[in-house]
Parts: structure tokens; C-alpha cells; sequence
């Protein structure tokens, strides 16, 4: 199931010898888009990908200008995207039984994830958070 086992034993290897890691905010849109993209085919070794970035959801970094904002010392903030909204997703491929159970709980009402259809936007208001259908 895993494409490259050497790649795995090496991350699970860093992980037993307590490194940390941490994830960046456009590896994780690159990464949700790649679930939809990956379809039913994928999702079963997606979702294994999704439960271990939950266990280090603590490491996702904030988005760039936001960071930015507080290491110069004013505030800058550009959508309502925040740390939170990532783990939501994070927990939301890693919490669904398959591929269209995914679907489903993306579209549902009250998703951070919600498109037109089941294809993916790739624009930044797949990640904004939503308030209506």
C-alpha cells in the first residue's frame, strides 16, 4: 500500500528517535487537493498519510503573512484560515471510512472544505472558511 517503503521505515525511524517535524500551510493545500485528486485509487494510503499528520498537528506552522506579521511586530492577517482550520481537515480525511464517505462529510453543511461539486478549487477560497452553502 505504501508507495515507498524506505521513505516510510526512514520518517517512522526519525520519529522513534524524537525528531519533530513540521508542516507548512501550502503543503497542506497541496496535500488535500491531492486526496480529491487521488480519488478512491489513493485514499486508503491518504488516509494512513492523514493520521500520522494528525498525530503532529501540533507542528503545523501558521500561514506565511500571519507569521510574518507577529516576527515585525504588527498584525497581518488575510483570510480566516487558521492553525485550527487544518487540523478540521487533517481530522476529517484521517475520521472517514472511504473515499465517498470523504465526499460526503466534505460537503456536509458546517465543512471548512465545501465546493460546487466534488472536484477540488484551486484557489484560495477552498480553504476560507465557510458560513454558507
Amino acid at each position: 500500500m505504501v508507495r515507498d517503503p524506505a521513505t516510510k521505515a526512514k520518517i517512522d525511524r526519525a520519529s522513534a528517535l524524537g525528531s519533530k517535524f513540521v508542516i507548512a500551510p501550502p503543503t497542506m493545500t497541496e496535500l488535500t487537493v491531492g486526496v480529491v485528486k487521488g480519488g478512491d485509487t489513493w485514499f486508503a494510503q491518504n488516509k494512513l498519510m492523514f493520521a500520522w499528520l494528525k498525530t503532529q498537528a501540533a507542528n503545523i506552522l501558521d500561514l506565511p503573512r500571519p507569521f510574518m506579521g507577529k516576527v515585525l511586530g504588527f498584525p497581518s492577517k488575510r483570510s480566516d484560515v487558521d492553525t485550527a482550520h487544518h487540523v478540521q481537515r487533517i481530522s476529517l480525511v484521517a475520521g472517514s471510512a472511504d473515499f465517498a464517505d470523504f465526499l460526503k462529510r466534505k460537503g456536509a453543511a458546517g465543512s471548512l472544505w465545501r465546493t460546487s461539486s466534488n472536484q477540488p478549487s484551486y484557489t484560495s477560497n477552498s480553504w476560507t472558511k465557510n458560513s454558507t452553502p
